[in-house]
């Protein structure tokens, strides 16, 4: 299964999102995409939580 996550600020929801789904399944894949770069801060957020 393929799935693609669109954010319009694609800050930090598309990316979550991403790594919650890809949690479920290894056989899914998961893009994610925004119109507008994410932020630093937002990354640590994901890294720390392991999603």
């Amino acid at each position: 299964m393929k799935v693609l996550i669109l954010c319009t600020g694609n800050s930090c929801r598309s990316q979550m999102a991403h790594g919650w789904l890809q949690s479920f399944d290894a056989n899914i894949t998961v893009y994610s995409a925004g119109t507008q770069a994410f932020y630093t801060f937002y990354i640590e957020q994901i890294k720390q939580n392991k999603i």
